[in-house]
């Protein structure tokens, strides 16, 4: 017999991205001035709340690809529990005759072909759950990453703002500065927009998962295909 240990495990997120791809498209964090900053505010309150934001913003896809990792072990535990009682059946036709093991032999086999149905629409839907985690992970990313865009534009704005201030004095300082802060604003309203635009994606991502497991949903006949026997035994030899 199999042990539900073996297929059921706590359900880790897997990252559709390798760590290490992560690390070489981040290492333009390294040169960003709001990078050193979310990391100042991280050591004084615990989090980025940048990071925090965009799990906020954008959904927790580890939450999501744990759903997946579930329902894919689910899926596999059920092929190993109808390959038991398969097993158990076989094991147990040649030591029971008669119109009772006949009827049990066939509810057993039927009922472990049922389990092991259950496999195919329990693994379409953690494929489902693991496409939106990846979405979901993708656009989190890219909100962090104009986030940390749009902080580095706030920045020079305000040095910028500070240095007109400091050359308003002169003419021209002035209308060289005015036109660099106008320009540094127009930037950072730009990017702003695309964290909104990103958000949408990611929701959209999110709502997917509906569709994406509406049809595997649709395969799951439980209450149907694994129901307990409907009537009692009847002996022919037994009279009402």
């Amino acid at each position: 017999m199999s042990l539900p240990s073996e297929a059921l495990d706590f359900p880790w997120p897997q990252a559709q991205i390798p760590s290490g791809v992560d690390v070489l498209l981040g290492l333009g964090d390294y040169i960003s001035p709001s990078f050193y900053l979310r990391k100042g505010i991280e050591i004084v309150i615990g989090y980025d709340p940048a990071s925090w934001l965009v799990s906020e913003f954008a959904g927790d896809w580890q939450k999501v690809s744990q759903a997946g990792t579930a329902l894919e072990q689910l899926g596999e535990y059920m092929h190993l529990l109808a390959k038991d009682v398969n097993a158990a059946r076989v094991t147990m036709n040649p030591f029971w005759d008669g119109n009772a093991a006949d009827n049990a032999s066939v509810y057993f086999e039927k009922l472990a072909v049922a389990i092991d149905e259950l496999q195919t629409p329990l693994d379409d839907i953690a494929k489902a759950y693991a496409t939106t985690a990846t979405g979901i992970k993708s656009w989190g990313e890219t909100i962090n990453d104009l986030l940390g865009l749009l902080l580095d534009y706030l920045i020079e704005l305000g040095i910028a703002a500070a240095a007109t201030a400091a050359s308003s004095w002169t003419g021209v300082g002035l209308a060289i500065g005015g036109v660099g802060t106008a320009y540094l604003a127009y930037k950072a309203t730009s990017t702003w927009m695309k964290v909104v635009e990103a958000h949408g994606h990611a929701s959209t991502a999110a709502k997917g998962v509906i569709g994406l497991t509406a049809g595997p949903l649709g395969m799951l006949h439980v209450d149907q295909d694994l129901e307990l026997p409907t009537s009692a035994y009847d002996h022919p030899d037994v009279t009402r």
